[in-house]
């Protein structure tokens, strides 16, 4: 079980370092760890390119979290969120996400339980998004239909 003050720790770590990857993927973080690890890393001393925080039990409520702290972000330009369970109703706040970040190249959100719904809205975002150069939707609960 993870405690803030081992947040902080690596926080302030990552802060004096020249890190520019960190990969916590089967960490059990959760949505209270995401809010956390969010808070510490978006900021103006974020030099993290890359995040990989697939594998593990954060909902929707996390991903709400982390994707308040990163649409401003323009330094994080690979992010793996797959395999958790990010379904949900928060489709205007994607949209926007995908609107407003100027930093995110490439996108994993395979297996993450995303239904129609919330991949609509995700294709509303990245319709006006220029920087996204790759996205990964495989494994969800979209169904798609040709009209």
């Amino acid at each position: 079980m993870y405690s803030k003050i081992e947040f902080n720790n690596l926080g302030s770590i990552l802060l004096k370092t020249l890190i520019v990857e960190i990969n916590l993927k089967y960490n059990s973080l959760n949505d209270r760890s995401i809010d956390d690890f969010s808070s510490l890393i978006f900021n103006k001393e974020n030099k993290l390119k890359k995040i990989d925080l697939s594998y593990n039990s954060f909902t929707y409520i996390g991903m709400l979290k982390l994707l308040r702290a990163m649409k401003n972000d323009r330094v994080v330009n690979n992010l793996n969120i797959s395999n958790n369970n990010i379904e949900g109703e928060y489709g205007d706040e994607i949209t926007y996400f995908f609107k407003k970040n100027k930093g995110l190249k490439n996108i994993d959100m395979s297996h993450c339980k995303i239904n129609t719904k919330l991949a609509n809205a995700i294709a509303l975002g990245l319709s006006m998004n220029k920087t996204l150069k790759s996205i990964n939707l495989s494994g969800n609960l979209i169904e798609v239909r040709i009209i």
